[in-house]
């Protein structure tokens, strides 16, 4: 694709490896990802999809950028909203992992704003 038209460029993973335990699935693959993309990843199964994923998930991949956030439903996922769709559950999981993003970073504000409240005003460039 010409770059033009490729959009901004959000990841680039090149000499990546997948294994799954001792077994190799990919010795050497590349990975580049730019806005206004949708990817599909399709093979075979024991190909390394599933191993990618979570790799991109827990933050393993060398070269994946940490902003990025992937978002997906695992296969051996036991589903606690038996009368929801799929769709349902996974905003759902969404909507918590986010919960869980602005709690942190609440946490981290009334921390910062409680050492604003204990200093004199020395050290406040720090802050």
């Amino acid at each position: 694709m010409p770059a033009e038209k490729a959009g901004m460029e959000l990841c680039r993973c090149e000499g990546a490896k997948l294994s799954y335990g001792v077994h190799e699935l990919v010795p050497s693959f590349t990975l580049h990802l730019h806005t206004g993309h949708r990817y599909a990843l399709l093979g075979r199964n024991g190909v390394g999809k599933t191993t990618l994923f979570n790799a991109i998930a827990d933050g393993t991949l060398p070269g994946f950028p940490p902003f990025l956030k992937l978002s997906y439903l695992k296969q051996e996922q036991s589903l606690q909203f038996k009368e929801k769709t799929v769709l349902d559950y996974c905003v759902a999981c969404v909507m918590e992992a986010r919960q869980e993003e602005l709690r942190a970073e609440q946490e981290h504000l009334e921390a910062r704003l409680e050492a604003l409240e204990d200093c004199d005003g020395e050290g406040l460039e720090e802050l």
